[in-house]
Formats: C-alpha cells, sequence, structure tokens
C-alpha cells in the first residue's frame, strides 16, 4: 500500500512541478527592476566625467572611410563647437570639400580654402 502511495505521489509531483517553476518565474521577472532611457543616460555622463567636463569640449574631429563603388576612401569631419563644421573626402587622390558650413559670413576662412 505505501508503495503504491509513494508512486501516486511522485507522479503528482511531476505534473506541479512545472507549475511551481512557471510561478516562480513570474514573480521573479515582476521583481526585476528595469532602467529608463534617461537613468541609462545620467549614468553614461557621470561615467565620463560629468556635464562640466562635457561643456568643456569645443571641437570633435572623427575618420573614417566611404565605400563607393568598391572603393574605400578616407572622409575626415570636423566640428568647432560654435564655429563651424567641415566633411572631407579623397577620393582616389582627389580631395572633395561637398559641405563646409559657418556660424558667420566672417568665418568663411575658418578652415582654409579647397585647394
Amino acid at each position: 500500500m505505501k508503495l503504491k502511495n509513494i508512486i501516486l505521489n511522485k507522479a503528482k509531483m511531476k505534473k506541479i512541478i512545472p507549475y511551481v517553476l512557471m510561478i516562480a518565474a513570474s514573480i521573479a521577472t515582476v521583481s526585476l527592476h528595469s532602467q529608463t532611457a534617461d537613468e541609462i543616460v545620467a549614468k553614461h555622463i557621470d561615467a565620463i566625467g560629468g556635464k562640466d567636463k562635457i561643456s568643456q569640449i569645443t571641437s570633435i574631429i572623427m575618420t573614417g572611410s566611404v565605400n563607393v563603388m568598391g572603393s574605400d576612401n578616407p572622409t575626415t569631419v570636423t566640428i568647432l563647437n560654435g564655429k563651424g563644421y567641415k566633411s572631407e573626402s579623397d577620393f582616389n587622390g582627389q580631395k572633395a570639400i561637398p559641405r563646409r558650413v559657418s556660424r558667420s559670413t566672417k568665418d568663411q576662412g575658418l578652415f582654409g580654402r579647397h585647394k
């Protein structure tokens, strides 16, 4: 009789275990704390030195390459805070400056003349 009860109890346990695991997983999921986008941005700003350090940046130079018809061509973008922007690419020895923007007409010579 006891052996029969043990076998029945094991069969019941096999049916109950998936439900118990599902309930435990649901409780664990609800208790997790997710970060908002604002929290992630705030942590990143703090990690790179804070708003004071970021506000001291006056220029950025980005370099990369542009793939045109299977040929990789170097490109450089220069940004001067409050003054202007220049994009410069080199296509097979030909230097191209397709966009040069300044804040005022006085700054047109800011990046030099296209040669």
